[in-house]
C-alpha cells in the first residue's frame, strides 16, 4: 500500500507540472526590426521516480517455551538394620538312667529269702575283699560262665545295661544280678575312676579285668 501511494503522488505531481506548461504556453516572440533576440524555454527536466521495493517487515517469532520438566526424585533406599537376638543355645547334658534290674530272692544264712539290688552294700567275703576300691570303684561285674548270667554291684548307682558293651562278648542279657559271691581265680572285671593297685595287680582308669583273688 505504501508503495501504490508513492506511485500515485509522484503521477499527480508529474501532471501537474505538465499542465502548468500547457496553460502558460509558449513565451510570445517580440517583433524589433532593429534587434530580433530569441529568449530560450527553460527545459524542466523531470526527475526518475526510483522505485523503492517494499521490503516486508519481517515479523519476529514468537519463541514457544516448552515447559522444563520437573525432574522426578529418585527415592533414596533407607537402609533398616534389624539386630537379631542369638539365643543361646546350652548343650543338653543327658544323664544316664539306671535301667531297672529285675532281682532275685537271694538266700540269706537263715531259711528265709531276702530280696536285694545291685546296689546293696556287698557283704561277707566278697565286701570284705572290695573294700580297698570303695573310694574309687564304680562297679564290679561277674560273668558266671556256669549259668551264663552276669552279675554286678553297682556302687555309682549309674549302671545301665548298655555299661556292658565294652565287655560285651555275645548278646547283651535282658537282666543282670546282684553279686552275691565270687569264687576265688575267676575273672571279673572292675571299672575304676583313678589308677590304682588291686590283687596283686595295677589297674587304670576305666574298665579292669581281674582275677578275684580274696
Amino acid at each position: 500500500m505504501a508503495y501504490t501511494g508513492n506511485k500515485i503522488l509522484i503521477v499527480t505531481i508529474i501532471l501537474s507540472v505538465i499542465s502548468g506548461i500547457i496553460a502558460c504556453g509558449s513565451p510570445g516572440e517580440t517583433t524589433d526590426n532593429t534587434i530580433k533576440s530569441t529568449v530560450p524555454t527553460d527545459t524542466v527536466v523531470l526527475p526518475t521516480a526510483t522505485v523503492i521495493p517494499a521490503t516486508p517487515t519481517p515479523i519476529p517469532a514468537t519463541p514457544t517455551f516448552e515447559p522444563t520438566p520437573t525432574p522426578t526424585p529418585t527415592p533414596t533406599p533407607t537402609q533398616i538394620v534389624v539386630t537379631v537376638p542369638i539365643a543361646t543355645v546350652q548343650p543338653e547334658v543327658i544323664q544316664a538312667t539306671a535301667t531297672p534290674v529285675p532281682t532275685e530272692p537271694v538266700a540269706s544264712d537263715g531259711d528265709s529269702l531276702e530280696e536285694t539290688s545291685i546296689t546293696s552294700p556287698l557283704t561277707g567275703p566278697t565286701g570284705a575283699a572290695i573294700e580297698p576300691l570303695k573310694d574309687i570303684l564304680i562297679y564290679l561285674i561277674y560273668f558266671d560262665s556256669r549259668s551264663k548270667s552276669w552279675s554286678v554291684y553297682d556302687h555309682a548307682g549309674t549302671f545301665t545295661l548298655e555299661d556292658l558293651t565294652p565287655i560285651l562278648m555275645g548278646t547283651m542279657p535282658d537282666s543282670v544280678s546282684p553279686i552275691t559271691t565270687i569264687e576265688s581265680n575267676q575273672p571279673a572285671y572292675v571299672k575304676i575312676d583313678k589308677d590304682t593297685s588291686f590283687m596283686g595287680r595295677n589297674l587304670t582308669e576305666g574298665y579292669n579285668l581281674i582275677v578275684w583273688k580274696p
